[in-house]
């Protein structure tokens, strides 16, 4: 028989605090670090402002830290080189964790962090100029049966581009991509007449179109946006297409299990505010969403296998 002298109990659980220094504390008992992989101001940053924001509402202080380039690679590297100990977290998108890694060789790849919770999701929706002749998708469908058209996206692997691929596979159609860097680029280039069409995020489309200057032909959402009633959706209009881009938290891997199961609770109770609910709502034009940690990488799972073959496709060109 082996015995463990009482000294020999300390010694392991002293080794078993350092191996996890934050279990061997309160969690959290100082400033947790949110990358977002983007520019500052940009859609994705603006929401998790608020999330950090109402993180602190909850007792828990939180800072914003955008880090943008590589269309989330700088940022994810920055969250995957941390400790797994909870104070450093990534705000990241579909299109930063999922598409960019599969697109491009970052350093990472879609199963490379803890997953802890999605907290909001951003529809896209298809826009023309207000000059222009296309009026609703149909339209669109049966211009591009006639002549060559053109759309603007936010960068070659965007969620943008890939929607794009995703409805020309659907529809038999092709158009010419135009790669723009970032959604504003993107968007100008349909006002000056330079592209066709482009298919930027709902939220961040939602002014111009409300001023009159693009016009709105469908939303790639389940259901038609509180933010934009009169538009249908990519569905309704006659093609089976659903894309969103979700907002999701990730932790470096092998963060420790409580400090995970923590973080996703705090996810579900912030998705839960109010005020974050109505100022995600009015960014993203889609209401947030809670997924929990099984749940949501599940998703990345179910994503990786549904896109990898339009990927590799979008490689070889």
């Amino acid at each position: 028989m082996t015995y463990v002298s009482r000294r020999g109990v300390l010694s392991a659980a002293a080794v078993g605090a350092l191996a996890h220094p934050a279990l061997a504390q309160d969690f959290p008992n100082r400033l947790v670090q949110l990358i977002v992989p983007f520019a500052a101001g940009g859609g994705t940053d603006i929401v998790a402002r608020y999330f950090a924001a109402a993180a602190g509402r909850a007792g828990v202080a939180m800072q914003v830290n955008p880090m943008p380039g590589g269309g989330g690679a700088r940022g994810g590297r920055q969250v995957l080189q941390a400790a797994p100990d909870g104070y450093t977290l990534l705000f990241g998108t579909m299109g930063s964790n999922v598409i960019t890694p599969m697109m491009n060789d970052i350093g990472f790849h879609p199963d490379s962090f803890d997953t802890i919770a999605i907290v909001a999701a951003a529809s896209h929706i298809f826009c023309v100029g207000a000059q222009s002749t296309i009026h609703t998708l149909a339209d669109l469908r049966r211009q591009a049966r006639e002549k060559n058209l053109s759309y603007s996206s936010a960068g070659a692997g965007s969620l943008g581009h890939v929607a794009m691929e995703l409805f020309s596979r659907k529809t038999g159609l092709e158009f010419l991509h135009v790669p723009y860097n970032g959604s504003a680029e993107a968007l100008n280039a349909v006002l000056g007449q330079h592209v066709d069409m482009t298919l930027p995020t709902t939220g961040s489309a939602m002014p111009t179109i409300t001023s009159g200057y693009i016009r709105a032909l469908a939303i790639t959402s389940d259901t038609r946006s509180a933010e934009a009633p009169d538009v249908p959706t990519v569905r309704e209009a006659g093609v089976d297409l659903l894309v969103l881009n979700w907002r999701g938290i990730f932790a470096p891997k092998n963060t420790p299990a409580p400090i995970r199961a923590f973080l996703t609770d705090l996810c579900r109770r912030i998705v839960a505010e109010p005020e974050f609910a109505a100022l995600s709502t009015r960014t993203e034009g889609e209401p947030p969403i809670f997924r929990d940690s099984a749940s949501f990488a599940r998703q990345i799972d179910e994503e990786t296998k549904q896109y990898q073959d339009i990927v590799a496709s979008m490689r070889r060109r």
